[in-house]
């Protein structure tokens, strides 16, 4: 079932808008979220770790991933977990370690196997 977006306005037809064009811009289609799974990626306590990462930039992180979390849930659709199990001895993300678990903000049984990976989530290889 494909979702319609209304369209956007007109500069004429929203007199806040910045937009002195009279042109009708149409809104991006969106895609079918029936066939999406939402990923969680490396959300591990380790990255709590201001020793060894450094200050964090995004303090909403947690409280974002459980509402988008909830609200993906709530339309029953597929959510998937990913793991980084790090291969370096001195990482806080290597299997074994408390740092290697998943943030409480990440419950819940996922509904697609749970991969773990050593190397990063969107690497390819072009060879």
């Amino acid at each position: 079932m494909k979702q319609t977006s209304p369209r956007r306005r007109t500069a004429h037809e929203n007199p806040t808008s910045s937009t002195l064009s009279p042109v009708d811009i149409p809104a991006p289609d969106l895609a079918d979220l029936d066939r999406l799974a939402l990923l969680l990626v490396d959300v591990q306590r380790a990255f709590d770790d201001a020793d060894y990462w450094g200050p964090r930039n995004n303090p909403h992180c947690e409280q974002n991933i459980a509402s988008l979390l909830a609200e993906w849930r709530a339309h029953h659709r597929p959510v998937v977990f990913v793991r980084h199990n790090s291969t370096d001895p001195h990482s806080p993300l290597r299997p074994g370690q408390p740092g290697n678990d998943f943030k409480d903000v990440v419950n819940g049984t996922p509904d697609l196997p749970s991969p773990s990976r050593s190397t990063p989530a969107f690497t390819a290889s072009l060879t």
